[in-house]
């Protein structure tokens, strides 16, 4: 799994040791064992989906949970790779389910 994980991070220009990806107010690199740190925490849930073929990396998505984080809140993250370009969604998870939604959508791009 981890292995997938820093396969999936180097396709988004996030897995290289001196190269941060940052998109909008959120800065992602990987740790060391492989997970994604999103502001410097952990991430605590990550999946992988191809949007086409699969092994497809130009044409993915990776969902991250972050929960809770320091400020006590849940977060959902996908940052998709699609047609030569890299964007991440981020929503704040509220437990009530009649609580409107807070999305925000961010293109990325890579910092040394």
């Amino acid at each position: 799994m981890k292995l997938l994980i820093f396969i999936v991070l180097l396709f988004l220009g996030v897995a290289k040791a001196e190269a941060t990806t940052v998109c909008g107010n959120f800065t992602l690199r990987i740790a060391p064992d492989g997970t994604v740190l999103i502001n410097g925490e952990r991430a605590t849930s990550q999946k992988v989906q191809f949007i086409g073929k699969k092994g497809n990396w130009d044409e993915s998505i990776f969902r991250i949970g972050l929960m809770p984080a320091s400020d006590g809140n849940n977060y959902g993250f996908e940052v998709i790779s699609h047609n030569g370009k890299v964007r991440l969604n981020a929503e704040l998870i509220f437990a009530d389910m009649d609580a409107p939604r807070i999305i925000g959508s961010f293109p990325c791009h890579r910092v040394k």
